[in-house]
C-alpha cells in the first residue's frame, strides 16, 4: 500500500491538471474534436495519450519536462516517429511561459488542424 503523496509530487500533479485543462480550454474554444485519454492500438503497443485530435489523427502529450532522458518522453517520441504519426508535446515551461495557446496557435496548423489566429 503506497503512503501519502509528497508535497513536491502534488505540486507536479497539480501543474499536470492545469496544463491538460488550458490544452483542453483552447481546444474546445477552437471547435477541435477532441478526445483525452483515449485508448489507442499504435505499433502493437496500447497508449493513452493526453489528447486525440480524432479529425486530424493528431497526438498530444503532457509531460513534466519533454526531453531526452525523460523515460515516458523517450518512449513516446520513438513511438510515434517509428509510426509517422502527428504529435506535440507540451511540458511545464508552457505552464511557467503562460504560452500554452500562444504554443497550440503556430503549432497546429502546421499539422492539418485549423484554428483562430
Amino acid at each position: 500500500m503506497a503512503g501519502p503523496i509528497s508535497e513536491q509530487e502534488r505540486e507536479v500533479r497539480r501543474n499536470l491538471a492545469e496544463l491538460k485543462e488550458k490544452i483542453s480550454m483552447f481546444l474546445y474554444n477552437n471547435f477541435v474534436n477532441f478526445e483525452r485519454d483515449k485508448k489507442i492500438q499504435l505499433n502493437g503497443s496500447e497508449i493513452r495519450p493526453h489528447f486525440f485530435l480524432n479529425d486530424h489523427e493528431v497526438f498530444i502529450d503532457c509531460f513534466r519536462f519533454a526531453a531526452p532522458g525523460n523515460a515516458e518522453y523517450d518512449e513516446r517520441l520513438k513511438l510515434y516517429d517509428e509510426t509517422g504519426v502527428k504529435y506535440l508535446f507540451l511540458d511545464f515551461r508552457n505552464l511557467a511561459d503562460r504560452n500554452v495557446d500562444e504554443f497550440l496557435k503556430v503549432k497546429l496548423p502546421n499539422l492539418g488542424v485549423d484554428v483562430k489566429k
